[in-house]
């Protein structure tokens, strides 16, 4: 297999085009920096099943009859033409890099049909829908909601630890006239937060989970209605919370999320019948690879 790096249903892939999928894929994954050794490995796995499973995949749209759209391949090399004739440097090297360019749209065409067909399943009819939504009960119910206030004194991150001691005193002297009925939170909410929300009283409106930092939800989530926090420490400052509301989650009627149903459910399908035959082919398609250049 020399200069070879597979070889795919009897059709080769050569070691240049496999470094080349290689670098194009080093650049969109590691854009950052260097790759980490532990990765590599794996990186380069990865880049051939792709290269591998699209030579397949060509292979069983021609098998089919589908042909690249011509027209679509005109209007993305036109797209890219302006930008090989304008960098200098692919002058002498123009007709080879737009002949590659237009195999690979060819390529893309073919495959982006394929999938198309394949993922082109029946609609479910009205039972399968409902008996998906009696499945999944938890894709159509809308979360448990907390109506929030919050009261932010805020503290630069860089500031030494005696300004957090002071912001967390003065909110432990909140908390303490809140509690005893001598201060109103939305009061000082409005006169000492630094938070968006002071012009609201605090007033956060109702949140769900993961709109607050975990720090802050765990908080929240151990306080009953009407409870106020002790005061927290967060990345912003010293906060206190106090639960207003507690909404439970509520499983919508079918009726309601009957259409979002038929979608996930179609979706589903679609992607699981790709997936099968992307598995087929692998079972049936006989190919080896230059395990070395792993």
């Amino acid at each position: 297999m020399d200069g070879t790096f597979a070889i795919v249903g009897g059709e080769k892939i050569s070691m240049e085009e496999y470094q080349a999928n290689l670098s194009v894929g080093y650049r969109q994954r590691f854009f950052h920096g260097k790759i980490p050794d532990k990765e590599l490995k794996s990186f380069r796995r990865d880049v051939a099943d792709t290269l591998i499973d699209n030579v397949m995949l060509r292979q069983e749209a021609q098998r089919r009859g589908l042909k690249p759209d011509p027209a679509w391949v005109a209007r993305q090399m036109k797209k890219y033409k302006g930008q090989v004739d304008s960098d200098k440097n692919t002058e002498g090297q123009r007709d080879e890099i737009l002949a590659d360019l237009r195999a690979k749209l060819e390529q893309d065409s073919l495959l982006s049909q394929l999938k198309r067909q394949v993922k082109d399943v029946p609609d479910p009819d009205g039972a399968e829908v409902r008996a998906y939504y009696r499945r999944h009960p938890d894709r159509f119910t809308t979360p448990q909601a907390l109506r929030v206030s919050l009261i932010l004194l805020t503290v630069d991150p860089s500031s030494p630890s005696s300004a957090w001691r002071a912001a967390y005193d003065k909110a432990k002297d909140f908390v303490k006239g809140i509690r005893a009925g001598d201060d109103d939170f939305e009061q000082l909410a409005y006169q000492y937060s630094g938070d968006g929300s002071a012009q609201k009283g605090g007033d956060l409106g109702f949140i769900h989970k993961g709109m607050l930092s975990k720090e802050a939800q765990r908080v929240v989530d151990g306080l009953k209605e009407g409870q106020v926090s002790d005061p927290v420490q967060l990345l912003r400052g010293i906060a206190v919370f106090r639960l207003d509301e507690r909404r439970p989650p509520v499983l919508n009627a079918f009726a309601k999320v009957e259409a979002r149903a038929r979608q996930l459910l179609t979706r589903e399908r679609a992607d699981a019948a790709w997936k099968a035959l992307r598995e087929r082919l692998r079972r049936e398609t006989p190919y080896t690879i230059n395990e070395a250049a792993l």
